[in-house]
């Protein structure tokens, strides 16, 4: 998505869902406006965008939680910045489709099983955060989501720590969570990239490995998955278990501070990070250091 005036809202692939007609047929049929692009429901405010979505009726209590996702699913499919709308192939790296890329998709569609793991097992990432990207994949974490599915009883609240209004899970505490959300896309925005996120963290992680990044920088980038995903976890659980609360600014900063400082002595040198990030690292430590 870019501006949003070739796609339509309704009816064309530009979530994680083929179609949000067929995804939210509930929102659909109370909604006054039936068809038209993208640019119909929604406009740019000051770089950000802002959906006018018109219903015909209030919701109902129960309605919420399925306005609350359908919400989620269209922020995390618009962009950080305004641009053209475009079609982008997924089983190459530049986003354009050509007969070798999906015979090369094609016969390694069983094989993703596979070569995921090796994105996992990155010998640059600590062991401890290696695994647990692996639990979060399988859904392993005892977020307030799966203490129920485990009949669990506690005195937990169920709804997420940092967004408030949704039951916490897996992927929407370490991804989908509006404020979440935009820890990503302030690391994305220093990259220049620009990511739709999908449902699931095992499909981010393989979007997030198949981005074109310069040779010298591509394993910085790679980590920065790792701490983000990590970070987020970290705060959540000091928000959970110590009552703290936090920021989209320092979540980011632990970021820069735990890939500058902790993740970067592990490449050996291979790489030198960008001047940006540099400073914004020496600026933290110095903070921390005070």
């Amino acid at each position: 998505m870019g501006n949003g005036r070739r796609i339509n809202f309704w009816n064309d692939h530009w979530t994680e869902f083929l179609s949000l007609k067929v995804a939210f047929p509930r929102i659909y049929g109370i909604a006054i406006k039936k068809s038209g692009a993208i640019s119909e429901f929604g406009q740019w405010v000051n770089s950000d965008w802002v959906w006018n979505i018109e219903l015909r009726r209030n919701l109902f209590v129960w309605e919420m939680v399925i306005w609350s996702n359908f919400i989620q699913v269209l922020n995390r499919g618009t962009v950080a910045s305004p641009g053209v709308d475009r079609l982008k192939w997924l089983g190459s790296s530049n986003g354009k489709y050509n007969s070798k890329t999906y015979c090369i998709k094609l016969e390694t569609i069983n094989k993703s099983e596979y070569h995921i793991w090796n994105y996992v097992w990155n010998k640059f990432v600590p062991p401890k955060v290696a695994a647990f990207v692996w639990k979060t994949i399988y859904q392993r974490l005892p977020v307030a989501s799966e203490l129920v599915k485990r009949a669990i009883t506690c005195n937990v609240n169920l709804l997420c720590l940092f967004y408030k209004h949704t039951t916490e899970d897996v992927w929407h505490v370490l991804c989908h969570c509006d404020f979440v959300w935009q820890v990503w896309q302030r690391w994305c925005l220093l990259w220049k990239v620009q990511l739709v996120f999908p449902m699931k963290v095992r499909d981010l992680l393989e979007i997030w490995f198949s981005q074109r990044i310069r040779r010298h920088v591509k394993d910085l980038w790679q980590l920065g998955f790792f701490g983000l995903i990590w970070q987020i976890w970290l705060c959540r659980n000091k928000a959970r278990f110590n009552g703290l609360s936090f920021t989209v600014e320092q979540i980011y900063n632990n970021v820069l501070l735990q890939i500058g400082v902790t993740f970067e002595p592990k490449l050996r040198l291979q790489f030198c990070l960008s001047s940006c990030l540099v400073m914004r690292v020496l600026t933290i430590g110095d903070r921390q250091q005070v």
